[in-house]
């Protein structure tokens, strides 16, 4: 019998192969619920709002460009979540997106988030690998329409360093750490919190990228990004070889 998807979330949330510093747990792949799953070909499937695409591990996310201007700490929150610091925004349920990258198997892991050898002050991950090796990496491309045309770009290229006055380089791929646990549940369910550029254990996705420890380093890159309000799709895929 299939399990209910928050039950079984927590579920294998709370069965982990590793815990954090803290009394959180990191949420691992034990077990996968497919309840809501629709299939619509032997490779594509629909998910309350997101498509999976298998044969090519794609996760289809329905998004809102949210800002264009300003200072962010995520790329993609929950439209009732931290909105006022985001990019993009999406109605679709975290805990579906973390079932969605876990069937095109992706699997938590913390290793590059962050320098191991940092200070245990700054350290907000225990490093760890996921048991396949890089399937914690996840790219990030945007899909749009301009004038009937479809337009692609990478969503580090939204994304503005104000050090550097440029997009990171060093963002081709984020970490797909899978959120936590905590006595509240699956915390990225209940704060919406899913793609972040600035280092947030709670969030599904950390950047890589050098400085993810400054919350005041990373803009919108304006010029980039299409007027506030449009629909976008976030494709979260694995990163070029």
């Amino acid at each position: 019998m299939l399990l209910n998807l928050r039950t079984a979330i927590l579920h294998f949330a709370a069965c982990v192969c590793f815990a954090q510093a803290s009394s959180s747990a990191q949420a691992d792949a034990t077990a996968i619920p497919t309840d809501g799953l629709v299939k619509k070909s032997e490779t594509e499937f629909e998910l309350r709002g997101i498509d999976i695409r298998s044969d090519r591990r794609e996760v289809r996310l329905p998004c809102l460009v949210n800002m264009t201007d300003g200072i962010i700490e995520y790329a993609l929150v929950h439209h009732l979540g931290k909105t006022h610091e985001s990019i993009l925004s999406t109605t679709v349920s975290p805990a579906d997106i973390q079932v969605a990258l876990l069937l095109c198997r992706f699997e938590p892991g913390t290793m590059g988030i962050l320098p191991p050898d940092l200070p245990d002050g700054e350290q907000r991950f225990k490093p760890v690998a996921p048991k396949t090796p890089n399937a914690h990496q996840v790219a990030a491309t945007i899909e749009w329409t301009l004038n009937g045309k479809t337009e692609r770009a990478s969503l580090a290229s939204w994304i503005l360093n104000k050090r550097t006055g440029k997009p990171p380089s060093d963002l081709p791929f984020w970490i797909f750490n899978g959120s936590v646990i905590d006595d509240r549940g699956f915390v990225a369910e209940i704060d919406g919190s899913i793609l972040s550029v600035w280092v947030d254990p709670e969030a599904m996705l950390n950047s890589p990228a050098q400085g993810n420890l400054d919350d005041e380093r990373w803009l919108c890159l304006t010029s980039a990004i299409p007027p506030e309000g449009t629909s976008v799709t976030l494709i979260l895929h694995p990163p070029a070889p």
